[in-house]
């Protein structure tokens, strides 16, 4: 699953576990452990030279 969320700056480096409170107020709720990772998640061919394929 991916998810975006806001964290505190002390918990952005790329591998660092955290616990992510998933839901809306007002509903139930869980708390869902993850990991963070840097963006993008796949490479960002757009700007191939296509002309050298």
């Amino acid at each position: 699953m991916i998810s975006l969320c806001v964290l505190d700056a002390a918990h952005t480096a790329p591998g660092t576990e955290v616990v992510v409170l998933l839901g809306r107020p007002g509903t139930p709720r869980r708390e869902i452990r993850a990991r963070v990772t840097a963006l993008p998640f796949k490479p960002d061919n757009r700007r191939t030279d296509v002309t050298a394929l």
